[in-house]
């Protein structure tokens, strides 16, 4: 019985949080650069907004995760500096 409030608590939860935000704004922000009214634009502006998206998406994500391997690289490095000066 718990279970069940626990699991309906945490789906009220999810609906409130606006998970695509994000994703909205993004396509609007393309769609401006590309200079098209994302309300009136044919099949084939769509699709060139949803590429441009993914793209940008893409680049993120490898932005991201090359400044985690940086950062664990530094962490390493001056946990090593510590311990051998320890």
């Amino acid at each position: 019985m718990f279970d069940m409030i626990k699991r309906l608590r945490q789906n009220n939860n999810l609906r409130k949080k606006n998970y695509f935000k994000k994703s909205i704004a993004s396509y609007r922000k393309t769609s401006k650069a590309i200079n098209i009214d994302y309300r009136s634009a044919t099949e084939d502006e769509l699709q060139q907004i949803r590429n441009a998206v993914i793209e940008d998406r893409k680049r993120e994500s490898k932005k991201s995760v090359l400044i985690l391997i940086v950062s664990a690289i530094v962490t390493g490095l001056l946990l090593l500096l510590i311990l051998s000066f320890w």
